[in-house]
């Protein structure tokens, strides 16, 4: 009977708090999605913005993508 008692607190609890873990995982899945963000931009930097005698700016080069 004890043990039933502790058992339906303890569910309480857990469920008055899934809301405070529900805003951590978003959280969680919007640094992801930063972070592949941050990884694509690296990558465009690595590869486009490499080579030293090109006299094209990051914004340029951004312009040109978003107009062809």
């Amino acid at each position: 009977m004890v043990g039933m008692v502790c058992y339906f607190i303890s569910l309480g609890v857990v469920l008055w708090n899934v809301e405070r873990l529900d805003a951590v995982l978003q959280v969680s899945e919007e640094i992801e999605e930063l972070q592949d963000f941050k990884h694509q931009i690296d990558h465009l930097n690595a590869h486009d913005l490499s080579e030293e005698d090109s006299s094209v700016s990051m914004l340029q080069t951004v312009e040109k993508l978003g107009c062809s």
